[in-house]
């Protein structure tokens, strides 16, 4: 009977989502982009976003960009500083393990969550405005305009191409499978570059430069000292290793979102 009990009760949500009478809105702002966040019906979300268009308007005399604005249902998700913000479920009941055991407990898994999505469009267009090559079917490309640099130089800007994008898309639920495909290009296009610099295949290169499961490059002070520079890898967490030393970076309702907004 007591099983059977809790059985039922973690079938049952912690909250009532469809309560009539329950109403909460959010907003975030960064610059002249805003988003606004309602647990409520949709003519309520026109009319906010109605309000705030009025009060933009009459008040501040600034315009809102009409084709980065709309209202968009929080299953579907709404686009906002390179992300996807979207609202996610998921009625599963969680296993809870002991090292070493069996099944100790269930629980009920998060309901109605946010997450932050990387969409898959913006990798593509950061990809072809960097020459990597073709994202949709995994053909890098080399640099011709970077042949005349040193190879260390290429690796490092490369590394710092790598790391701005992965730190920008840390705070993504999906940042390493999304950024895989990604980093995938970047480091074949870095051997394309340098096999064409070199006039080697890329597989003679990547032999030459292979350590483990690292790309690396290894240069040598006038007093002798080695010093390595490694390709920017990416780990569970973003792990960036440069000369040796690594830092690691842990990493129901509608949704307004108002675009660019400028002067009248």
């Amino acid at each position: 009977m007591i099983r059977e009990l809790s059985a039922q009760q973690k079938r049952l949500p912690a909250s009532n989502a469809l309560d009539p009478n329950y109403r909460r809105l959010f907003y975030t702002r960064y610059a002249d982009d805003t988003l606004i966040g309602l647990i409520g019906s949709k003519q309520e979300a026109a009319q906010v976003c109605s309000e705030v268009q009025t009060f933009l308007h009459t008040v501040l005399q600034l315009d809102i960009a009409e084709e980065k604005s709309g209202i968009h249902h929080a299953k579907e998700g709404t686009t906002f500083l390179g992300y996807v913000v979207q609202n996610l479920s998921n009625a599963k009941l969680l296993k809870i393990h002991q090292r070493n055991t069996k099944v100790v407990a269930t629980r009920r898994t998060m309901k109605e969550r946010l997450y932050l999505r990387v969409p898959d469009s913006q990798l593509s267009a950061f990809c072809q405005r960097k020459g990597y090559g073709r994202y949709g079917d995994l053909r890098p490309s080399s640099r011709p305009g970077w042949l005349h640099r040193d190879d260390v130089e290429i690796l490092l800007a490369y590394n710092a191409e790598m790391r701005g994008i992965a730190n920008y898309y840390a705070l993504a639920n999906n940042a390493k499978g999304a950024l895989h495909k990604l980093m995938y290009i970047a480091e074949s296009s870095f051997l394309a570059t340098l096999a064409n610099k070199h006039k080697r295949s890329m597989s003679q290169i990547a032999s030459k430069l292979r350590q483990g499961r690292d790309l690396c490059i290894t240069t040598y002070t006038k007093e002798g000292k080695a010093k390595r520079y490694t390709f920017f890898l990416m780990l569970t967490d973003f792990v960036v290793t440069v000369s040796g030393l690594q830092e690691r970076k842990q990493s129901r309702g509608y949704a307004a979102s108002s675009g660019d907004t400028g002067s009248r």
